[in-house]
């Protein structure tokens, strides 16, 4: 579990940490039980920090149960993610080769073990799902920031691996800046047990409901905003994309041009050469010949003086 010098943050942690260990179905119940008894207690704002947090879709949810289950074979992947990124600093391209075989096995080993436990607690999850977790735990692999979100046990969204740049961690974990390590040990938290509301009386059940409709619509705007952040900053991907595909594909016809062009004057050198070797070849024998025709009048010369002098 993160840890946190802050006692509030730490207390705030403390309680995600069990409300993100629960089946995706208990969480809202927990989770809205637990800011009750805050408020009930007599600390809004705590409640209000409890109230706020998201639930985990699926693939988060599913990661964030292998790190509480999974310890030891996360470790093993993300030490993996380690000497790749070592290797990859290092400019050892053998040494990548014969570790990147052995991340895609593991992986996929590590996976399948995430899908038969959830699948054990009885949440299976989809091949598409599996997807997504198979690209967080990547991600993990190849970003140290992203393996300390993961490693929190927080998630609320999976991440995943775009371009060369970090991995981007906007919203993807329930508490900003909380992060988990690799050393400690596995982490079995009980699920929350239920909190018995004190009686209310007609006009405080009256306010209560206002204060949760008001949050709930908070929590509502908060999620639109950061569904139009996302949408906004994909979409700036793609107007990027989009004009590199144009520009690579003008490149692509330019070299298609050229590529022409050449195999043109290749064509035109090639018929050229055959004239060439045929007229060298005429040439040669006509030389032959003329050697030959030289040999036998020299030969006639010295047989006629020969025959003069006797």
């Amino acid at each position: 579990m993160p840890a946190a010098t802050d006692p509030d943050q730490g207390a705030l942690r403390a309680q995600a940490y069990e409300l993100y260990g629960l089946l995706p179905g208990d969480f809202t119940g927990a989770r809205n039980a637990a800011a009750a008894t805050l408020r009930s207690e007599g600390d809004p704002e705590q409640s209000k920090r409890v109230k706020a947090l998201r639930k985990p879709g699926t693939a988060a949810w599913a990661v964030n149960t292998m790190v509480r289950r999974m310890d030891e074979r996360l470790g093993q992947l993300f030490d993996l993610g380690a000497e790749l990124r070592e290797a990859q600093e290092d400019l050892d391209g053998a040494q990548l080769r014969a570790l990147s075989t052995g991340r895609r096995r593991l992986v996929g080993a590590v996976v399948q073990e995430g899908r038969s436990l959830c699948r054990s607690l009885g949440q299976p999850v989809s091949e598409a799902v599996a997807t997504q977790v198979e690209a967080t735990l990547q991600a993990a692999m190849a970003d140290p920031d992203a393996e300390g979100a993961v490693l929190s046990g927080l998630l609320v969204e999976p991440l995943q691996v775009i371009g060369m740049g970090p991995v981007d961690l906007t919203g993807a974990v329930a508490i900003e800046g909380a992060v988990g390590s690799r050393p400690g040990t596995k982490h079995r938290s009980a699920p929350l047990a239920a909190v018995v509301e004190p009686a209310e009386t007609p006009d405080q059940a009256a306010a209560r409901l206002l204060a949760e409709a008001r949050e709930e619509a908070a929590e509502a705007d908060r999620q639109q905003r950061r569904a139009t952040e996302v949408q906004a900053r994909a979409s700036k991907r793609a107007d990027t994309l989009q004009a590199q595909s144009l520009r690579v594909r003008s490149q692509v016809e330019e070299l298609r041009r050229q590529a022409f062009e050449l195999e043109h004057e290749l064509d035109q050198v090639e018929r050229a050469l055959a004239t060439a070797e045929s007229d060298r070849a005429e040439a040669e024998a006509a030389r032959e010949r003329a050697d030959s025709g030289a040999e036998r009048a020299r030969a006639e010369v010295v047989r006629l003086e020969g025959k003069r002098r006797r």
